[in-house]
């Protein structure tokens, strides 16, 4: 069967103007799938945001490739536009079966297929195996009951089957589809990395059980072996990358896998960057990572009030956050801070300790994001999809203290407010990469105050 796999087009109203300094990031989880099932189909893969392209000229491409599958991944903030992408695939030619992975439909699977009407197949959680189940039941004309993971349509009936366990051993799948994409077509946040950087995921999941976050719907944490992450850190060397960016949602879960990734790549002339629970941050492990050019931590710190930290699950308290950032940034390792706003019961005040413990912090940079109330988290949230983003021009606000226009304030008075503080340009101005960074936040800034 001929496949597209499609990352779709960036909607300017879900992202608002921050998207003009947003990183673009390579699509992983397609590259995943297409190396998995690619010896059996005809593969071809659309990156809308990597070569910016809208959804009519998307919607040429398809034509023009003549698929027999159309599957699109998304969040649930890009959900509405899929559902017109979708509906213009089906006028075009009814006969391409249009399938819907990422984590919306994990999410919602019910609810997605009854709001989308021309999705034929929802793939709920990881995708490689059930895609290949998937494509194989459909290639053979075979009854989809028998797949697991999946949600479809039969004589006008939305059927869900079993669950499908996620993958155990990563270590198990092929490498990602490199060849797939070109490198230079992607946007890296320059306060995280340098050179010429490159995505790789070296575990998925998460242990921890935090109220704010959309990913655990994919599962517990389960990681590639240190000897693993290496073979696909020496595949983004023969591509010319000199920068590895890790996009796990938790990379240092597993402190010994970390010590031992950190050695093999001390043999590697290489920077690298990582996501981290602060938790699971010790000195032990921060010194490895630093002798093997690790750049930069980026951490989840969320708020400056213990109790909204509480109310999120962070299990951390402000005294730790201090002690592990200072701890880091002492072994001479950058650290990257994501705080939430607008979280339910916060108050001004609340964000106010947010704002002040980021200019206290020895911090490289900064994200201020509003809180977005995920279908997986509240089951009650609203359905306006489109607002479901964290830099949105419309935000969806859950919380009294709050409407649309004074959440957008608050978030970019955040951003001023840490980004023209003395501490945060000091410590960045030396880099060059650092100065264009700051030319895109202070456009952003400037088209927002």
């Amino acid at each position: 069967m001929k496949v597209l796999l499609v990352n779709p087009p960036v909607n300017q109203e879900v992202y608002s103007n921050y998207y003009e300094s947003a990183a673009i990031l390579p699509p992983v989880g397609l590259l995943y799938i297409a190396s998995y099932i690619r010896k059996h189909h005809e593969i071809e893969l659309i990156d809308c945001p990597a070569k910016k392209i809208g959804e009519g000229k998307l919607i040429t491409l398809i034509t023009k490739a003549e698929p027999d599958v159309v599957a699109i991944t998304a969040a649930t903030a890009v959900f509405p536009s899929i559902k017109k992408i979708f509906s213009r695939i089906k006028k075009q030619n009814k006969k391409i079966i249009t399938i819907l992975g990422g984590s919306h439909i994990s999410s919602v699977p019910v609810s997605a297929m009854k709001k989308c009407l021309d999705l034929d197949i929802g793939v709920i959680g990881e995708g490689e195996l059930t895609m290949f189940d998937l494509l194989d039941t459909l290639k053979k004309d075979k009854t989809l009951s028998k797949v697991r993971g999946i949600i479809y349509r039969h004589n006008g009936t939305i059927i869900q089957t079993p669950t499908r366990k996620p993958v155990s051993k990563l270590d198990s799948l092929p490498l990602p589809a490199f060849d797939l994409i070109n490198p230079k077509n992607y946007r890296f946040h320059a306060l995280q990395t340098y050179g010429k950087p490159f995505l790789l995921i070296s575990s998925r999941g998460c242990p921890y059980k935090c109220k704010i976050c959309d990913q655990a719907v994919f599962g517990e944490w389960r990681a590639h072996s240190p000897e693993n992450i290496i073979d696909m850190v020496i595949t983004a060397k023969k591509l010319g990358r000199n920068f590895i960016f890790f996009q796990d949602d938790n990379f240092g879960v597993d402190n010994q896998r970390v010590i031992e990734f950190s050695e093999h790549m001390q043999r590697h002339n290489m920077g690298w960057s990582a996501s981290m629970h602060l938790n699971d941050i010790n000195e032990k492990m921060i010194k490895s990572m630093k002798k093997s050019n690790c750049y930069c931590i980026y951490v989840g710190i969320e708020s400056g009030s213990q109790n909204i930290l509480k109310k999120m699950n962070k299990q951390i308290n402000i005294l730790d956050i201090k002690n592990k950032i200072r701890m880091v940034k002492k072994q001479g390792i950058r650290v990257f801070g994501s705080f939430i706003i607008g979280s339910p019961s916060e108050t001004l005040k609340d964000v106010n300790k947010s704002i002040a413990l980021a200019k206290q912090l020895p911090l490289c940079g900064a994200s201020f994001h509003m809180y977005v109330p995920y279908p997986f988290i509240d089951k009650n949230s609203n359905n306006e999809w489109q607002r479901f983003s964290t830099h949105n021009e419309n935000p969806l606000v859950v919380n009294e203290n709050y409407n649309p226009e004074t959440l957008k304030e608050t978030q970019k008075q955040a951003y001023k407010s840490f980004y023209l503080h003395h501490k945060t340009i000091t410590n960045n101005i030396t880099k060059l990469s650092d100065i264009n960074f700051y030319r895109n936040v202070l456009s952003y800034l400037s088209k927002n105050l």
